[in-house]
């Protein structure tokens, strides 16, 4: 929509096809075998190679700021990719676009145990109530857009003070706080001591960029159940709160 500048056509296609001899656009990789194959084209600008080449990136965004997060189509080839997908691009300067989305078509058998693994990694979210706190909005948005798609109820804040304030008001119990560690204002060390010190007893996940790792002590200490390093990646992310959610038999917020 926003590269057709509401002038233009639109299409979106689906069909089942083989496909040999392609490249992902989003992981390199080649392309080679049957895939239910979702296309979607318009008839907007159009992108040179410098941009396309990194249209998947994780924050990335051509759009004025205030405007785009850059975080739809970094979303987007994890989940395809999380399901043994590709991605596929053509692209020029003023001729539109063209994006195809390829999801491979499994027998029986290999269908059903990964759909089983998908469901399982669903099941992870589902329903949990959660609250992300990152200083820097394009993050906080997009964990909370990656959250909410696996079934998670999800609140996010670019403040720790405003996180705060939530959870002293909110009345549903939160079941795990991701922070970032290094914030203006209240850090997210200072924002779990201060949940802790009021009687919160929800999981937490900390997140950082920088190399300052908590020590084993400190995390002792606040109950911080992991930590991770950015750039965050999803299947890592869901993994880990899989991991927090059976180490808790029962959440309290």
């Amino acid at each position: 929509r926003g590269a057709m500048q509401g002038v233009g056509g639109l299409t979106v296609q689906a069909e089942q096809r083989h496909i040999e001899g392609e490249t992902c656009a989003a992981c390199g990789k080649p392309v080679a075998g049957e895939f239910i194959q979702i296309s979607v084209e318009d008839s907007g600008q159009g992108m040179d190679e410098a941009t396309a080449g990194h249209i998947f990136d994780a924050y990335f965004t051509t759009k004025e700021e205030g405007k785009g997060t850059g975080i739809g189509l970094f979303t987007v080839q994890g989940i395809v990719h999380g399901n043994g997908g590709h991605i596929t691009l053509d692209t020029k300067p003023g001729y539109g676009t063209r994006m195809r989305v390829l999801i491979p078509v499994k027998d029986g058998l290999q269908g059903s145990a990964e759909q089983a693994s998908l469901e399982d990694e669903l099941a992870v979210l589902s329903n949990r109530h959660l609250v992300v706190v990152d200083d820097e909005l394009a993050v906080a948005s997009y964990m909370q857009e990656m959250f909410r798609l696996h079934g998670a109820n999800v609140r996010a804040f670019t403040s720790g003070n405003d996180a705060l304030a939530y959870c002293q008001v909110n009345t549903t119990p939160v079941d795990l706080l991701i922070t970032d560690l290094q914030m203006p204002g209240m850090s997210g060390i200072e924002l779990t001591r201060e949940l802790r010190d009021q009687g919160f007893k929800m999981a937490v996940l900390v997140c950082t960029g920088y190399e300052d790792i908590l020590s084993r002590e400190q995390m002792k200490s606040l109950n911080i159940f992991g930590e991770l390093q950015k750039p965050i990646e999803r299947q890592q992310m869901l993994a880990i709160i899989q991991r927090i959610f059976e180490q808790t038999e029962e959440t309290i917020g």
